[in-house]
């Protein structure tokens, strides 16, 4: 059973789109996510907005890319969302 809220829709994101994001994400600097004054071993790319958990400051940063824009576009489509993503995280 789903938790709610969770929309699973399959195949929301085609082969060629995935490989192209993969491609792209390749290319990024992920840097270690510092928790409670450490760094851990998850490592992050932020896109939009980045919050900083030492000093508990939001920062703005480069823009999502086009492909990443319209991946959430895709995704609030497909939720009966509005689009109103300002910011996205790799990991």
């Amino acid at each position: 059973m789903a938790p709610e809220g969770l929309h699973y829709v399959p195949d929301v994101v085609t082969p060629i789109q995935e490989a192209a994001l993969l491609v792209q994400f390749a290319v990024l600097s992920p840097q270690p996510m510092p928790i409670r004054g450490r760094l851990t071993r998850r490592r992050v790319h932020p896109f939009g907005w980045a919050y900083h958990p030492t000093n508990k400051q939001v920062t703005q940063v480069a823009p999502m890319p086009d492909s990443l824009v319209a991946l959430c576009h895709t995704c609030c489509e497909c939720c009966a969302m509005d689009n109103a993503f300002q910011q996205a995280t790799v990991t």
